[in-house]
C-alpha cells in the first residue's frame, strides 16, 4: 500500500475515532441529563405548591395605572445609547464563498443540536471545510438568529483554523469594536490566537495552492556538520518540485535534525515551503524570496511544532498543518527516504532542468554548530566514520 492511500485510510480512522468518542459522550451526558431534568422537575413541583398556599392568604392589589403620554420603558433609553446598541452591519456578505459554504451553513445549524454527537460530527466537518466555512462562521456571529452557545462554539473553530480563518479578523474586528460587550469579549482572544498562527505560518498564499506534504524519520544522505544541540547525525533530504498544474505549498517534516535542499524546475511553481520538525531543520535551494518558514519542537518558541514520519501521524498532524498554511494535506510523500521526488510531478525532471538557488546556505543558519556534542548510541559510532554528503532518491 502506497504512502497516499495508508494516509487517507489514517485520515479516515481519526474520524472515526471521534465520531465513536462523541457516541460514548452522548450516552453519558443523555444519562445525566435524565437525573438532572428529573431532581429540576421535582423541585419545581415543590416551590410552586409552596407558592400558591403562601398566596392563598394574601390580597389581591392593582397595578399601577400608567398615564397617558407617561414616560414608558422604550422612551427612558437615550436615543444615543439605543444607536449604539444597535449591531453593526453584516460584513461576513464581502467574504469569498467556496463550492461547500453551503454544506458550511447546515453544519452551523446542527451546532444548535441538543445532541452531542451532532454537535461533535459538525464541529469536525466545519474545522476539515476550511476556508469554505468561514463565510456561514461568521454570519452566525454577526446576526441574530443563533444563540451565545452556538457563537461560542463558532468562536472557538475559527480559532482552531489558524491561518485558514484569517479572512474573518475583519469582521472579528468589527465586532469586538462595536459589538454587544458579551460577543466583544469573546471574540478578542481568538483575534489574538488567529495572528498567532499567521505569526508562526505562511499567509497570503494563492488561492487554488495545494498542500504536498512530505514526511521521514530521517533522510539517508549524512552530513559532517551538526544542526542543533540535540547531539542526532545531521541528514539531507532532497526534493525537486516538478511540472505541477496548480502552485505548490511544500511542506517537509522530520524527527531527527535535516538539511532539506529544494529544487524545482522552470514549470514547477512553489508558492512557499513550511519547514517542521522536532529537532532543528534547515532548507536550502530556494530563492530568497519565497514565502518560507522554519519550524522544530527543539528550537522554536511560541509555535505549534509538528514532525511527520509516518501515514498515520500525518492524517493526526493534518488539523494544525491547516492551521498554518490554511489548507488540507492534498498528497503525502514519505515513510521511505530511498524514494523522494519530483513532489507535484507526473514523471521524473531530468538532472539538467533542475535548478538549486544559492540563496540560502547551511552556513548562514545559527543552529548549525562546528563542534559536533558528544552523544551515546549509534550516532556516536556513524560520526567516527565520518560521514559524507549524500543525495536522496526520488519520491514519487
Amino acid at each position: 500500500m502506497g504512502s497516499l492511500a495508508k494516509f487517507r485510510r489514517y485520515r479516515q480512522a481519526t474520524v472515526e475515532s471521534d465520531q465513536r468518542h462523541a457516541a460514548h459522550v452522548h450516552h453519558v451526558m443523555s444519562w445525566t441529563a435524565r437525573f438532572a431534568v428529573g431532581g429540576l422537575v421535582a423541585l419545581w413541583l415543590s416551590l410552586t405548591l409552596s407558592a400558591c398556599g403562601e398566596r392563598s392568604n394574601e390580597k389581591l392589589t392593582a397595578a399601577p395605572t400608567i398615564e397617558p403620554g407617561g414616560p414608558s420603558d422604550t422612551q427612558s433609553e437615550p436615543p444615543e445609547a439605543r444607536s449604539e446598541s444597535r449591531p453593526p452591519p453584516l460584513e461576513s456578505h464581502s467574504l469569498r464563498e467556496g463550492p461547500y459554504t453551503a454544506e458550511a451553513r447546515n453544519r452551523v445549524n446542527e451546532l444548535g443540536s441538543g445532541d452531542a454527537r451532532t454537535v461533535s460530527e459538525a464541529r469536525r466537518a466545519l474545522t476539515r471545510l476550511g476556508r469554505d466555512a468561514v463565510p456561514a462562521l461568521v454570519e452566525a456571529l454577526e446576526g441574530e438568529r443563533h444563540n451565545y452557545g452556538i457563537k461560542q462554539i463558532a468562536i472557538a473553530i475559527l480559532g482552531e483554523m489558524g491561518v485558514a480563518a484569517e479572512a474573518s479578523l475583519p469582521s472579528l474586528k468589527s465586532l469586538k469594536l462595536r459589538g454587544p460587550s458579551e460577543l466583544s469579549a469573546m471574540v478578542a482572544p481568538v483575534i489574538y490566537r488567529i495572528e498567532q498562527w499567521q505569526s508562526c505560518g505562511l499567509v497570503g498564499l494563492p488561492e487554488e495552492g495545494e498542500v504536498h506534504l512530505v514526511g521521514l524519520y530521517k533522510g539517508p544522505g549524512r552530513l559532517t556538520l551538526q544542526l542543533g544541540d540535540s547531539g542526532h547525525a545531521t541528514t539531507e533530504v532532497d526534493v525537486v518540485v516538478g511540472r505541477t498544474p496548480r502552485p505548490v505549498i511544500l511542506v517537509l517534516s522530520a524527527y531527527d535534525p535535516v538539511v532539506w535542499r529544494v529544487g524545482y524546475t522552470s514549470q514547477s511553481s512553489l508558492a512557499g515551503v513550511l519547514v517542521s520538525g522536532y529537532h532543528t531543520q534547515a532548507v536550502i535551494g530556494i530563492p530568497r524570496d519565497t514565502p518560507h518558514r522554519i519550524l522544530s519542537y527543539e528550537q522554536t518558541r511560541g509555535c505549534e511544532t509538528f514532525y511527520v514520519h509516518n501515514a498515520q501521524n500525518a492524517a493526526q498532524a493534518e488539523q494544525r498543518i491547516s492551521a498554518l498554511v490554511g489548507r488540507g494535506i492534498e498528497r503525502y510523500y514519505g515513510s521511505s527516504p530511498a524514494l523522494v521526488g519530483d513532489v507535484g510531478g507526473d514523471s521524473p525532471s531530468r538532472p539538467g532542468d533542475v535548478t538549486y538557488s544559492s540563496d540560502l546556505t547551511v552556513e548562514g543558519y545559527s543552529a548549525v554548530r562546528s563542534d559536533i556534542p558528544p552523544a551515546e548510541g549509534i550516532d556516536a559510532v556513524e560520526r567516527q566514520d565520518k560521514p559524507r554528503r549524500g543525495r536522496v532518491g526520488r519520491v514519487r
